[in-house]
């Protein structure tokens, strides 16, 4: 709040004015605080301590008022007693030590009653004048939140605005597609043929075959004419080859010998 330069001259006019009566009141109540006192047979030093404790009251009383006043706080009960109780003695000192008249008496009152009216001028003035209260948050938040209404009407816009529905798909012919049922797990049979075909037995050329074939018929003429089954030796010396072929071809000889009678007999 900015003063106009009159009410500026008006506050510091009141301020020099009040500190002219407080510093009267000061000397006077000083002189008869000390010479009361003496009276009363203080000593030297508590005739000077005494009324400067008493003015040193009242001046940081006053200062405390005149502080809660301009910031707009409650003055305290005890800053109000602490000035009272010092106006209070200096009023009383002030009268005690003048002359027994109503007029002396009159006039030795007068200045702790004029302290205490400019203290509390200055004090009214201080409230009048305190500092500008602090705009409402309601105006701020209304500003602040005028953007963001405006941000979140138009995304609520922008969602609200219907979309084109996709277009139709192209209609097709009847669908021709036989319905297939729910496929069969496949058994541990089929798994077993798919993952581990049969083995391809490698085929023997031609010469190796008809040889085989030829000493597979040796081999059986000679467990006839043995009548069971011919040793390796005779085979390998009737054949002229060696141990591991003359067994390889015995076994072949005797394991078909031993099928084809087993399909003679089941027939």
């Amino acid at each position: 709040m900015t003063q106009t330069p009159h009410r500026q001259t008006g506050r510091m006019t009141a301020i020099l004015g009040v500190a002219t009566v407080a510093a009267t009141a000061a000397v006077i109540s000083f002189s008869h605080v000390q010479a009361l006192a003496r009276t009363a047979g203080e000593p030297e030093l508590t005739a000077w301590l005494l009324p400067l404790s008493i003015d040193g009251a009242i001046a940081a009383a006053a200062a405390v008022v005149l502080a809660d006043s301009k910031a707009g706080r409650r003055t305290t009960l005890l800053t109000w007693l602490m000035l009272a109780l010092g106006l209070a003695a200096s009023l009383a000192a002030n009268i005690a030590s003048a002359q027994p008249t109503w007029t002396a008496r009159a006039v030795a009152a007068w200045p702790p009653i004029a302290l205490a009216l400019g203290i509390e001028v200055l004090a009214s003035m201080s409230r009048r004048s305190g500092p500008v209260a602090p705009a409402r948050p309601e105006t701020a938040t209304s500003e602040q939140t005028e953007p963001s209404q405006a941000s979140s009407l138009a995304s609520s816009r922008s969602v609200s605005t219907p979309t084109s529905p996709p277009a139709p798909l192209p209609a097709s012919g009847p669908s021709t597609t036989t319905p297939v049922g729910p496929a069969r797990p496949a058994t541990s049979e089929q798994l077993h043929l798919v993952d581990k075909p049969a083995p391809v037995k490698p085929s023997r050329p031609a010469t190796e075959r008809t040889e085989d074939d030829h000493a597979i018929e040796v081999i059986r003429s000679l467990d006839q004419a043995a009548g069971g089954q011919a040793s390796r030796r005779t085979i390998q010396d009737e054949l002229g080859c060696g141990a591991s072929r003359a067994t390889r071809l015995a076994t072949l000889a005797r394991t078909d010998a031993r099928s084809g009678q087993t399909g003679q007999r089941s027939a």
